[in-house]
Parts: structure tokens; sequence; C-alpha cells
């Protein structure tokens, strides 16, 4: 379908007289090519989702608070008053606050650099509300849809917002890697002291390894080379030749030669500009090593004597924790990351789900790095969404005047 080919959501029409639902129809730039994350059906999913991840969060709190280490918890809590282990908490809140500043401008440098239509500030936003719609969605998979509707919205072609935000996707992919792969130079500290009992945790780490890296590996492999992407569509072809496989699979043949397609050129455009692919990688990675080291700073707010030289062992600790949580069908990983996280914890500070006072301070660590990590960042980036929303209805507003006046101009100069 040609991207001329423009469509209106009938949102957009209510309480508007004709001339100005024309104008807005004139102004206004959607196609059917892209989905709208704020249509009626997806409105009604986001918010099935909300009250999902509200369920889980009750679920995982109780059951964190109902493993007979409350009074540990609440100790934990309360170190955090004693002396200046305050300031530490602090500290972890300034590094959140430095993650999600830094986050979206590998999508602002890839962005301008393929010649987006959208401005600086609109792509900021947009690379912010990814969080939302990443954590709100099972596989956190929401947020390269929006984006991809955003940037299209703001007149760019469906090919080049999907270009844009495959660079980006292809950017985090690298940066992510990167720390899984350096993380397995401390890879027998996390497994050592890891309750015989749970044995099976190091294969599912192991396993979340695995499909990262061959998941990076693929994806560079199907822009670098047209004869793996013809032979994956031969494949789905052949497949689809079985009736029930071609019911779910048929329609979607096109979709994948399209994105193999858009895969392709944008590897080739990212050789082109290796330079800004360079900084978006070292953004991309800063603002994920801030993240990942928030426990650090929370283990020092609640009185756990970390120094400076296990801030890497720790760091790199929840990225292998998130490793295990990969699969996790839930919206934000909700109740898996948590399971995983505190595994780890606990084998890097020598104890067992079994010893009350340190499975207390595993908790207590747990639950404040989720409140930061996940939780505040979901609100900081539900309202950056609502500031972009906010922003280009009242850039259209503006628009449907100035047509507005631009007519009337016209219609006294014909009258003269």
């Amino acid at each position: 379908m040609d991207d001329n080919n423009k469509e209106v959501p009938q949102e957009e029409l209510k309480g508007k007289d004709s001339s100005d639902k024309q104008d807005v129809v004139d102004t206004l730039v959607v196609t059917k090519e892209v989905e709208d994350p704020n249509s009626k059906k997806n409105r009604t999913k986001t918010i099935s989702y909300i009250i999902f991840l509200v369920a889980m969060t009750i679920l995982v709190v109780t059951l964190f608070l109902s493993l007979g280490e409350i009074q540990q918890i609440g100790d934990a809590f309360i170190n955090i008053t004693k002396g200046t282990n305050y300031v530490w908490l602090i500290v972890a809140f300034i590094v959140l606050i430095v993650h999600f500043a830094t986050y979206p401008l590998s999508l602002c440098l890839i962005g301008k650099r393929l010649g987006t239509k959208s401005k600086f500030s609109d792509l900021y936003l947009i690379g912010a509300s990814e969080h939302f719609y990443n954590g709100i969605t099972p596989f956190s998979v929401g947020g390269q849809p929006f984006q991809v509707y955003s940037i299209h919205k703001n007149g760019d072609t469906t090919s080049k917002a999907t270009g844009i935000v495959l660079g980006n996707f292809i950017v985090f992919l690298i940066a992510v890697n990167i720390f899984y792969a350096v993380s397995l130079i401390y890879y027998p500290r996390y497994v050592n002291n890891i309750d015989p009992s749970m044995n099976w945790f190091k294969y599912v780490c192991f396993i979340g390894y695995g499909f990262n890296f061959a998941f990076l590996g693929f994806v560079i492999s199907l822009g670098a080379s047209k004869k793996l992407a013809n032979f994956l569509v031969k494949c789905m072809q052949l497949l689809c030749k079985i009736k029930w496989i071609n019911k779910f699979l048929g329609n979607k043949i096109d979709d994948f030669r399209d994105y193999c397609d858009n895969v392709q050129k944008v590897i080739k455009e990212m050789w082109k500009h290796r330079k800004t692919v360079f900084f978006s990688v070292v953004i991309k990675f800063f603002s994920y090593l801030c993240s990942y080291s928030l426990p650090f700073f929370i283990l020092k707010s609640i009185g756990i004597q970390v120094g400076w030289n296990d801030f890497m062992l720790v760091t790199l600790g929840t990225v292998f924790a998130l490793s295990a949580s990969v699969w996790v069908p839930t919206p934000g990983g909700t109740g898996g990351i948590e399971y995983a996280f505190k595994i780890v914890l606990l084998s890097l500070l020598g104890g067992s789900m079994f010893d009350a006072a340190i499975a207390g301070h595993a908790s207590a660590v747990t639950l404040i790095w989720r409140l930061l990590n996940y939780y505040i960042v979901l609100i900081a980036s539900f309202i950056c969404n609502g500031i972009f929303e906010g922003k280009f209805q009242h850039s259209l507003v503006k628009q449907i005047k100035q047509k507005r006046l631009e007519k009337n101009k016209n219609k006294d100069t014909e009258n003269n």
C-alpha cells in the first residue's frame, strides 16, 4: 500500500464541524499501514495489560512478604535511615535519572542521521516513552510498534520510521550483548554459591545467554545476507503448504519479507554511518551501565559492606539475573525478574533461601530495585508519552488554524 494513502482515526474527528474535519484529514499524517496504539482496540489491550501488571505486582509483593522474612526486610529498610546510608539511596535515584535521561539519545542520533522529519524533542519523547509500552506488554514487545507509529505520525514514511526504530534496536542489542559477554568473566562467582536445590537456574541463565547472542547474530546475518532472507522466506512458504500452519503463518510471509528488506537497508545505512552508530552504542551502553549498577548503591544504602572493587561484580550480576528472565511472558517480566534477581543476590551474599537474615536483605534490595528501575521508570515514561501526544495535538490544532487562515485569505483575495 502506498504511503500517500492516508486514513484518519475517527477519534480525531469527534466534536468538529465539517470544515474542521476536512482540515484534520488534510493535516494529520496517519496510514492504515501502521496500527494506532491509541485506537479503541489497543487502549482496551493496554488497560488489560495494566490491570494484569497490577495484579502480578500485588502477588509478587505478597509472596515476598509471606516468606517469613518480614522482620528482616523491615530491618533492612530501617538501616537506610541509620547514619549516612540514605545518601546511597539518593545516589541510586540520581543514577536512575541519568539512565532515563540518556536512554532516548541513541534514537535521536540515528533518527537525525537517517533524515527523519521529527524534531529532536519529539524523538527524545518517543524514545523515553518506550519504557511504558515495553513495560506493560508480554515479552516487552510494545515499544517498537509505538515508536514506528509515532515517528510515522510526524511525517516520515512507514519504511523510514521502521528503519530508524530497527537501527536503534540493533544498537540496543549490541550494547546489551557487550554486557552479557563481559559478565561471563564472573560466571563462576554467580553460580558457585547457588543453593543446590536451584541448580536448574544455571541452565536457564545459560539458555538466556545463548538466546541473546544468537538473536544479535541472526539480525546481523539477516541484514548482511540476501540469501539467508530468501531461504527463510522459502522455508515459510514450504511450511504454509500445511493447512493449519498456513492459517496462522500464511498472511505473515509478506510482512516478514518486508522486515528482511528493512533490516538489510538499515544494516547498509548503519555501515555508512559507523561513527553515529559507535556513539549511539556508547550512549546506550552508558545508559544501561547506570541501570544495571543500581543494586550496588541499594546494597550500600541498607548497610551491606560492598566496596568499589565489587562494583562490576554486582552490576554484572544484574545482567546475569536478567538473562534468566528473558523467557518470562508477563508484562515487564514481573515475577520472574524478582525471583531471578533474588537468587543471584543470595549467591553474591553467600546465603540461601533458608537463611532468613540474608534472604531478608536480598528481598529488600529486590523490592527497592524494582521500584526504582521499573515502576518509577514506567510512570516517568507514561508522562513523557502524554507530553508527546499533547505536543502533537497542539501542533495539529496550530496547523488547522493556519490552513483556515490561508483559506480565508484566499477567499478575501477572490472577493476583492
